[in-house]
């Protein structure tokens, strides 16, 4: 009887040891897996928010420099000329993704403005004039109306160094800026979102219904984190659909921020589908 103990104790404590070994090797090769998972979204979706981030700042520069260019032309004809309407008119006419344009004095009022511009929208955006000593462009936060949602921009037209006698003010279609985005994330599982400096809500992805509202996202992790440093990674819990995602973030120079995220349960999913082949493995070895 005792021969047939110690044979069945020396069995139980084979197994037991096994099995602790096979918790303790899946313990470490999960926090490997996890680890390896994070590393590689970071390596991959951090350096693509950055791009990103910076494809958008160049196409906003683009714009400054265009209007810099009007501004130009209209300085040399002077602020109140009646050339500048037609000016106006013919920017208008060759660039579809500028709603609206028109001449600010330095007050914030309006001189000249195409139809697409009301009065009411400047004195909305008096806020945004606020600065009028200020030599360098300004891009407001997204503005939502009824009939549009745009992103104001400005120009100062100067004639000296320092005078500045008015602005160049264009409304510029956000949805510009959200075809960017949707042309950026042909991947599935990728998940991009766009806020201005305010964390309100420029472009999302698939949730047409935020950009409408104009949702404020300025109360979720990865804002906040946004806010503190110029790029990286941060846990959040998605406004949308209250899942915990890792996203990788970049604040751009325009003091927006943009970031890829991807849903936890999708890398648990992976480390899961590795864990099962680890377990696979040991049954075989012990079968």
């Amino acid at each position: 009887m005792k021969r047939i103990g110690i044979k069945y104790l020396f069995i139980f404590v084979f197994l037991f040891t096994g099995v602790l070994s096979f918790l303790m090797t899946i313990g470490q090769e999960y926090f490997w897996l996890r680890k390896n998972e994070v590393e590689k979204i970071k390596e991959y979706n951090l350096p693509a928010t950055v791009a990103l981030g910076r494809v958008i700042e160049s196409f906003i520069k683009n714009k400054i420099e265009l209007l810099g260019q009007v501004g130009r032309e209209i300085s040399k004809t002077g602020i109140s000329n009646g050339c500048n309407f037609e000016i106006l008119k013919s920017v208008l006419f060759r660039n579809t993704d500028i709603l609206g344009i028109g001449i600010v004095d330095f007050r914030g009022k309006l001189v000249y403005y195409s139809p697409e511009i009301h009065k009411k929208n400047i004195d909305e955006l008096s806020v945004f004039f606020r600065e009028r000593n200020s030599l360098e462009p300004q891009v407001g936060d997204i503005v939502v109306e009824e009939k549009k949602v745009f992103i104001p921009i400005k120009v100062p037209l100067i004639t000296t160094k320092t005078n500045i006698r008015g602005y160049i003010f264009c409304e510029y279609d956000v949805n510009a800026i959200r075809n960017i985005i949707w042309n950026y994330s042909p991947i599935e599982n990728i998940r991009i979102t766009l806020v201005d400096r305010k964390g309100r809500v420029i472009s999302t992805p698939f949730f047409e219904k935020l950009e409408m509202e104009n949702a404020d996202f300025s109360a979720t992790d990865i804002y906040k984190e946004a806010m503190k440093k110029e790029k990286g990674m941060a846990y959040f819990v998605s406004m949308k659909d209250g899942k915990k995602k890792l996203g990788s973030y970049y604040r751009t120079t325009l003091g927006w921020i943009v970031w890829i995220a991807v849903d936890i349960n999708l890398i648990n999913t992976n480390i899961m589908h590795a864990l099962r082949n680890s377990f696979i493995a040991f049954f075989f070895f012990f079968y």
